[in-house]
């Protein structure tokens, strides 16, 4: 009897023994939990992956086209024009587009000049659809931007200026036997304004020149 305790005693011995090197190690639980977080951790990391490629893949705007109807090529040659008068340029605007800007080529270093577009009426420049404010008459390009777009059916328009004081200022000028030929309509004017209907005009066809002068749209 006594040795059959011993040996029992024994076998409970090395049993707890054995429980405890299995606790030390970790056990079922801390081994489990250890395996249930890794797939969490991938499929945040897959979300992010997620994330960035749909950035990377988002479709980023044109920049708005622009087009120019007018006459914006210079050759060295200028012509003086009188003050006193409104000179105007018939303007075929092929489809509906957004008026963004006024543009003239000029050469001279003293006056005042101002660019406007009138609509036609009876083949002839009429009711004035757009002008820009007096601006310094200057050796080079002279520019304004409309301070709001003005939308412009397709038709034809009259495109042309004003100035006063300049002195000894001239106008760039293009080719000098344009084709196919230019059509203007100049008429006297005193004001130190555009006017908003345009005086009686000559009509002209086939003129020597066109004064560099366009504007900048956007279809």
């Amino acid at each position: 009897m006594r040795r059959a305790v011993l040996v029992t005693l024994g076998l409970l011995s090395s049993l707890l023994a054995a429980c405890a090197q299995f606790r030390d190690a970790g056990g079922p639980d801390a081994q489990s939990g250890t395996a249930d977080a890794r797939p969490g951790a991938a499929s945040d990391a897959g979300a992010d992956s997620d994330l960035d490629a749909g950035a990377a893949s988002a479709d980023v705007p044109d920049a708005p086209t622009t087009v120019v109807l007018g006459s914006d090529t210079a050759t060295g040659q200028y012509v003086g024009l009188s003050d006193g008068y409104v000179y105007d340029n018939a303007l075929q605007v092929p489809e509906a587009v957004t008026l963004l800007s006024f543009h003239i080529q000029v050469h001279g270093s003293s006056g005042t000049i101002a660019l406007g577009l009138w609509a036609t009426g009876g083949g002839r420049p009429s009711t004035l659809v757009a002008g820009s404010p007096p601006l310094a008459f200057v050796d080079g390009e002279v520019s304004w931007p409309v301070g709001t777009p003005v939308a412009l059916p397709a038709g034809e328009y009259w495109l042309g200026f004003e100035k006063w004081n300049t002195g000894d200022g001239t106008l760039s000028l293009t080719e000098n036997d344009p084709s196919p030929p230019e059509t203007t309509c100049d008429a006297e004017w005193s004001g130190t304004s555009l006017p908003a209907d345009f005086p009686s005009c000559t009509l002209t066809t086939g003129s020597p020149g066109q004064a560099i002068l366009w504007i900048v749209v956007q279809p």
